[in-house]
């Protein structure tokens, strides 16, 4: 699935003033599979000069930066182990190497045990 952008469109800075593009890169994200074929999302992200006159490109709402899955992929993962599945079986299932399912994993404990309010208990 190819995803793009309106010509002449803005997306918002940091400071959520509309900014031009500057040119665009082309990303991809692995998504949940459709029946046995694997589905992948491929998309020319803009990159858009700030108002400080930086180039940035723009954050796109189904992923985290760098994983490469989309975050219904990612959701699938964690739900599956929560199971108590295994994580070389749900990376067997996925279609992925074993590692990129523990980077998942490690990602979102991290952030719980962050998130996590020790004082209160």
């Amino acid at each position: 699935m190819q995803i793009g952008f309106e010509p002449g469109a803005r997306f918002a800075d940091e400071s959520w003033v509309l900014c031009p593009v500057h040119d665009t890169v082309d990303r991809q994200w692995q998504h949940l599979s459709f029946f046995e074929h694997s589905c992948y999302l491929h998309c020319s992200v803009p990159r858009i000069t700030t108002t400080d006159g930086k180039v940035r490109t723009v954050e796109v709402h189904w992923d985290l930066p760098g994983s490469g899955f989309t975050l219904l992929f990612e959701a699938m993962a964690l739900a599956l182990i929560e199971r108590e599945m295994p994580v070389n079986r749900v990376a067997e299932i996925l279609k992925v190497n074993p590692h990129r399912i523990w980077t998942i994993f490690n990602h979102w404990i991290g952030k719980a045990k962050i998130a996590d309010d020790l004082s209160k208990k």
